[in-house]
């Protein structure tokens, strides 16, 4: 007999291991999805050969009566020839703010991943509409009020001037792409007519950037020393950034669960550890296998198992799930104050002196680009100079060649 779910129940329901999905009985198409960064209402059918999906929202946010209610009004639009999140609103009274409202709500927004949509909604909020309380010393003229139907290529490029003008053009290219994303699913999904979307202008071409700013060697030595006095969990999750030169923010979404011991390195005699660690934590939204050294493993075994997660407090959300812990921005912060660095610099900045190092030391920048999960293009130059089979001996040949660089500029084992 199928499970007669209540709001209580669907809230209690915890991960295990796989994502699983429950229908809800007396709805039409509404159940609820159970996974591993949370549980969340969404709505399925099939009209005249088509399937339709909707994601609603999270448990913890929605009322189960809430989620009924949009799940039926999702049945009548697909009914009427909608799109499941189609809105009535009139264009003539659409504002931009409240196009911004229903897109981040839509399935089409909900589909990114969470990284994409916080960033997203960061930078329209401070810059385009109401929301983030937005810096004053940055404060430009938003256009969250205009309605869509006045809103003109004029009002476009002012916008994307005027955020220009106060950060730069790098930031103002990102603000026109996020508007025009906006804008080109309201014409889709909401019904709004234009002649054309008033963000679609060309701007001017932009020069790469480069980043050339790394850490001098007698730097380096000094944070080696500054990270090694910290208190657990911020001296283990600091080493490891420091050690494998890896984004800090997908090494705080380690998993203990995703962690790999006893892998043979084809070809060899030698077992390594390997965090397989999924697209959703990683920028480039593929599942990478990062090779974890002797001396990382003993970092991370040294931590206490408090939750899912290695680098932790044990914290939990308002819905029971384990937090990761939150990066020490703050206390890199002020380290690099206390040696003497300026805002130029970051905790991303040992990235860059690692591949800088790395380079001098010949080490081909294919085997460099695999160490650190970024892609390498089949059929390049570059794709020649390095050995198949995931490459994990290569990887480790490259985690040994800058661990062997740090050793020399004094980093002990120090769990």
């Amino acid at each position: 007999m199928a499970q007669l779910w209540t709001e209580t129940t669907i809230r209690r329901k915890r991960f295990d291991g796989s994502e699983s999905w429950h229908s809800i009985a007396g709805t039409k198409g509404l159940f609820f999805k159970v996974r591993r960064d949370g549980s969340y209402y969404c709505w399925r059918m099939r009209n005249q050969g088509q399937n339709f999906f909707l994601h609603i929202g999270n448990v913890n946010e929605l009322t189960l009566a809430e989620a009924k209610a949009r799940a039926e009004a999702a049945r009548k639009n697909v009914k009427s020839g909608y799109p499941p999140d189609y809105s009535s609103i009139s264009s003539i009274e659409l504002t931009m703010q409240e196009a911004y409202d229903q897109f981040i709500k839509s399935e089409y927004f909900l589909k990114n991943k969470p990284s994409y949509r916080s960033v997203f909604r960061y930078r329209m909020e401070k810059y385009v509409v109401e929301g983030i309380k937005a810096d004053s010393r940055k404060r430009v003229t938003k256009a969250g009020q205009i309605n869509l139907l006045n809103l003109n290529e004029i009002e476009a490029r002012r916008l994307w001037s005027d955020v220009a003008n106060h950060t730069n053009a790098n930031v103002a290219k990102a603000i026109k792409t996020h508007c025009k994303v906006v804008i080109d699913w309201a014409m889709q999904v909401l019904g709004v007519t234009l002649p054309t979307n008033p963000f679609d202008f060309s701007t001017p071409r932009l020069k790469k950037q480069t980043n050339t700013t790394f850490f001098k060697d007698e730097i380096l030595a000094n944070i080696i020393i500054e990270f090694q006095q910290l208190e657990a969990p911020k001296r283990q999750f600091l080493n490891c950034v420091l050690l494998t030169g890896w984004r800090n923010g997908e090494i705080a979404k380690m998993r203990w669960d995703e962690i790999e011991y006893g892998v043979r390195v084809p070809n060899t005699n030698q077992i390594v550890t390997v965090w397989n660690s999924p697209g959703e934590s990683n920028k480039s939204n593929q599942a990478t296998r990062f090779v974890l050294t002797d001396r990382v493993v003993r970092q991370i075994e040294s931590l206490p198992k408090l939750g899912e997660y290695v680098f932790s407090y044990g914290n939990r959300d308002a819905g029971g799930h384990d937090l990761s812990m939150t990066r020490p921005a703050k206390t890199v912060r002020k380290i690099f104050n206390k040696i003497g660095l300026s805002d130029s610099y970051r905790l991303h900045t040992i990235r860059h002196t690692m591949v800088t190092r790395l380079k001098e030391f010949d080490v081909s920048a294919a085997d460099i680009d695999r160490f650190l999960g970024k892609s390498v293009r089949e059929g390049s130059a570059s794709h020649s100079t390095y050995s198949h089979s995931d490459s994990i001996l290569a990887k480790l040949r490259v985690a040994e060649t800058w661990e062997s660089h740090l050793v020399n500029l004094g980093y002990q084992d120090k769990p």
